[in-house]
């Protein structure tokens, strides 16, 4: 199985997955607590490490969405360690912006599952 195929199965369903999960229980992002941020920081940036080292491949539009994705959850990680206490007030305020990155992302993980799986 190719590695692009092979990372559109995992991170698809994954990225589904938690990103309705976080919507769902968005209120509770509120009564954080700084440490738990950072720590979820410090596993997403060690993840989108692995998904950059593993396949930093741009040429074909199914590779490079693979390769956006993990820059993104390493930017995303890199965020909440730096910050861990601030990206919460912007991140689930539940206006209309709120609902479009998480369209976007179910939109993105959709599409990575579509190429993982047929």
């Amino acid at each position: 199985m190719p590695q692009t195929t092979f990372l559109a199965r995992l991170l698809g369903p994954s990225l589904i997955v938690t990103v309705l999960a976080e919507f769902y229980n968005g209120d509770i992002f509120h009564e954080h607590t700084a440490p738990l941020i950072f720590l979820n920081g410090n596993v997403l940036f060690i993840a989108g490490l692995a998904v950059v080292q593993s396949h930093n491949i741009w040429r074909g539009r199914s590779a490079m969405l693979v390769t956006l994705v993990g820059w993104g959850i390493l930017a995303v990680g890199l965020a909440r360690m730096i910050n861990p206490t601030g990206g919460v007030k912007v991140d689930m305020n539940g206006g209309w912006d709120t609902y479009f990155v998480t369209g976007l992302l179910c939109l993105v993980g959709l599409l990575l599952s579509i190429k993982g799986y047929k």
